[in-house]
Formats: C-alpha cells, sequence, structure tokens
C-alpha cells in the first residue's frame, strides 16, 4: 500500500476568469477531501443521486461534485459538452435527482422545457 501526505498537490483546477485571466490552482488531497465532505453534508448527497454534471470536470465546481458523488456511491451521468436541450432531455430519460449549473445554463434549460412542454401541447393558448 502506498501512503500519501494529505497536504500533497493532487490536482490543478482552473479559474472561471470572472475576476481576470483564467488560473490554474493546485488543489490538496485534504482539500478536495474537505470539499466533498461539505458538500455530502451540506446537500445531503447520498448513494440513491443521479446527478447530471453539467459544469466542467476541470473547474473546482464540477470536479468536487464529482469526487462527493463517488464518495457516496451515487450514479452520474457525463455528457461531452454541455446543451440544454441534451440536459432536460437527461434530467428526464434518467431520472435526475441533483446537478449543479450556472444561471445561464439553467435559464437555457428552462427556456428548453417550456418549449418541450408547448411542442406536446397544441392547447397551451387559447
Amino acid at each position: 500500500m502506498v501512503e500519501s501526505d494529505v497536504g500533497c498537490p493532487a490536482v490543478i483546477c482552473f479559474t472561471s476568469g470572472s475576476t481576470g485571466p483564467v488560473k490554474g490552482v493546485t488543489l490538496s488531497q485534504a482539500a478536495l477531501h474537505a470539499q466533498s465532505e461539505a458538500k455530502i453534508s451540506k446537500l445531503g448527497y447520498s448513494s440513491s443521486d443521479i446527478y447530471l454534471h453539467t459544469a466542467p470536470l476541470f473547474h473546482v465546481g464540477g470536479l468536487s461534485s464529482a469526487l462527493a458523488m463517488l464518495h457516496v456511491g451515487a450514479r452520474q451521468i457525463l455528457t461531452p459538452k454541455f446543451r440544454a436541450a441534451q440536459a432536460v432531455a437527461d434530467v428526464a430519460a434518467h431520472g435526475v435527482t441533483s446537478l449543479i449549473a450556472v444561471p445561464a445554463a439553467l435559464h437555457d434549460m428552462g427556456i428548453q422545457q417550456q418549449q418541450q412542454q408547448q411542442q406536446q401541447s397544441p392547447m397551451s393558448r387559447l
């Protein structure tokens, strides 16, 4: 068995660049574990969850969610790239119970869901 120092670097994640240039940030094993534990504790993730990834895994939000879901043994749905229509379809098809997304992605998913409902019901307006 290989022993490791929890303070050792585990991964380099990239910031969103919202306050300046995109930066690579080194995170330790302990930081990743703490982030996972916090998400599990605050959000109540469990093995019964079905999680749809909408955030990129190179960003701490996406990566920490993936690790938290692995930690609890939840099912995860991964797609190559976020597309609102596909995300809405995945929620329905897989029974998604949880996801995180930036406001613009949630907005686009809401628009897609409305459009799909209107297409299914020709009597949506009188």
